[in-house]
């Protein structure tokens, strides 16, 4: 859920940016942003040694063998982003310490979203 929230702040100012999937190596979900509409693309490409698991720069040989473009308002990205982070959070509260830096920090960057 952070690399969606950390993209969706990172879309306020880039307009491309790659999410690694955590389970498989070479695929990455891309979000396009044009004007107010996010294009929403699962894609394949090697990583490239030194990447991290956001990037906002096409990676070498990126092909589209899944879907691609699905279209979405980016404030209902955003919107639907924070709230599924917001209920998971609650969750993540009840199984540890609220204190949790990782919950500190996903609450941290859904609230510099909603600025």
């Amino acid at each position: 859920m952070y690399y969606f929230l950390e993209a969706v702040r990172l879309l306020k100012t880039e307009r491309y940016v790659l999410i690694s999937d955590i389970e498989k190596s070479n695929i990455w979900i891309e979000l396009k942003m044009e004007k107010d509409i996010v294009e929403i693309s699962k894609v394949s490409a090697d990583k490239p040694e030194g990447s991290g698991a956001i990037e906002t720069k096409k990676v070498p040989n990126l092909t589209y063998p899944y879907w691609k473009e699905k279209r979405v308002i980016y404030e209902d990205l955003k919107k639907e982003v924070i709230d599924k982070t917001k209920l998971y959070v609650e969750e993540l509260k009840v199984l540890n310490n609220e204190s949790n830096k990782e919950i500190l920090k996903m609450e941290k960057l859904i609230l510099e979203i909603e600025k």
